[in-house]
């Protein structure tokens, strides 16, 4: 979850500092409720940045709920919407495999153990 969520977050910072001119120039929103809106949630992306090098549980809980925030930021100022559908469904698809990729590590681990204990009981 360390990388995908950290990569997730990046790019979700970078395309929420690219939509603020749009929100702004193209829908005409007033500049000031899109600078706050964006530069807080590109904080709190920032801050679950780091959140991601804590357990699992952390990492997803926090990226959920700013995703979550997203949305419903999208909902009020129509130009983030389409990136909080985006990278909701991009977070949504790191928690997945993410949990397969620890899963699968689990497994090679066990079998690693259970390798080293056959070649020492001989």
């Amino acid at each position: 979850m360390k990388v995908m969520g950290s990569a997730v977050m990046t790019l979700e910072v970078i395309v929420l500092g690219l939509v603020m001119p749009v929100a702004h120039v193209v829908y005409a929103y007033p500049l000031s409720t899109v600078v706050w809106s964006a530069a807080g949630l590109m904080l709190l992306c920032i801050l679950s940045i780091g959140s991601m090098r804590r357990d699992r549980r952390t990492a997803v809980s926090t990226g959920s709920f700013v995703q979550i925030l997203v949305f419903v930021t999208g909902l009020f100022i129509k130009p983030f919407l389409v990136p909080a559908i985006l990278f909701g469904l991009i977070w949504i698809l790191a928690v997945v495999l993410s949990s397969r990729v620890d899963e699968a590590k689990a497994a090679k681990e066990q079998d690693q153990q259970g390798d080293s204990a056959n070649t020492e009981s001989v």
